[in-house]
């Protein structure tokens, strides 16, 4: 472990004194296209939010719960259908309190009288739905 720290410490003293043998204007230059890099990424994934009619186009599956459709790692990319939601979709959604989006499928659909639809979820991987991930006393997601 020792050895890789080294490595990658020396790696970053060459690199460091390579920035420093630059002239003002090589390092410009070199700035100017990170940020022309760094601003085609952001258009783009702007141009892809307004294409898939999504706040965000794409995410990461963060744990094993949806195996073997997916593994942790995988880049999930996202759109929102135009119907109503069923069972077999696969939603994304955040819970209330929490900041981590959860990739798991419908597993049951409820309808009230006045038309509000609440999904029940469940990860392919996992033994039960996903009711104990909800915030207590929540049964039920809501479907955007």
């Amino acid at each position: 472990m020792i050895k890789k720290e080294k490595k990658k410490r020396k790696m970053f003293e060459e690199e460091l004194r390579t920035l420093l043998s630059m002239s003002p204007r090589a390092i410009l230059k070199q700035g100017t296209g990170l940020a022309t890099c760094l601003a085609t990424a952001i258009m783009l994934f702007k141009v892809l939010s307004l294409l898939m009619m999504c706040e965000s186009p794409f995410v990461v599956v963060v744990s094993g719960s949806m195996e073997p459709g997916y593994y942790r790692g995988d880049l999930v990319v996202l759109s929102t259908p135009e119907r109503k939601v069923a069972v077999g979709d696969i939603p994304v959604f955040e819970l209330d309190g929490r900041n981590i989006p959860i990739v798991h499928r419908v597993h049951r659909v409820h309808e009230h009288n006045n038309g509000t639809i609440f999904v029940l979820t469940k990860g392919d991987n996992n033994r039960g739905d996903d009711r104990m991930l909800y915030n207590p006393g929540q049964n039920y997601i809501l479907p955007h």
